[in-house]
């Protein structure tokens, strides 16, 4: 399935996204091991400001000018959504743990780096299940089991951020 998943994104979006993506991956496993929890908001951001960063830089070398259009911001996007899809699959790897769906790993790391993984219960399940469940998914309802699964004090820009953050990655990968 994470096999498909891999091939589907290299076909649609091509080799150079796919080389950024990984790059971004790697870069936010490492950060996320030297940051040890202590920066919980910039581990959540962190791939989706490294992927528009690097596609700028891409768009600087190939192009000989910066260019911030919709495009470069919906490629650096997609290069966050998809590699915390990666970092938690390596994640997933190293600590020989069962592969979830390429839904479920995005939920659960973006989750995870916003509220820390003691504390998901069965959040990720739950979101990824609505998510791929329905057509229309409501942020009111994924905030809803966020509340309800999720064992610590939360504020309402936490919630709001990480509800939206995961909405707007699911349909960013639903290509």
């Amino acid at each position: 399935m994470f096999l498909e998943f891999i091939t589907v994104f290299i076909k649609t979006h091509g080799t150079a996204l796919t080389i950024i993506t990984f790059a971004v991956a790697i870069i936010t496993i490492i950060l996320d091991k030297l940051l040890k929890n202590k920066a919980r908001v910039v581990s959540v951001i962190l791939p989706f400001v490294l992927g528009i960063l690097f596609n700028l830089i891409s768009n600087l070398i190939l192009f000989k000018k910066i260019v911030f259009s919709f495009e470069v911001f919906y490629a650096g996007f997609l290069s966050g959504t998809f590699s915390s899809i990666i970092s938690a699959f390596i994640k997933a790897i190293l600590a020989r743990k069962p592969i979830k769906s390429p839904v479920e790993l995005m939920v659960e790391e973006i989750l995870s780096d916003a509220f820390g993984k003691e504390n998901l219960g069965n959040a990720s399940q739950l979101i990824a299940c609505l998510l791929t469940s329905q057509n229309k998914v409501l942020k009111e309802e994924i905030e809803k089991i966020i509340l309800t699964e999720i064992n610590v004090g939360i504020t309402d820009f936490e919630l709001h951020s990480v509800s939206a953050l995961i909405l707007s990655g699911y349909k960013t990968l639903s290509f």
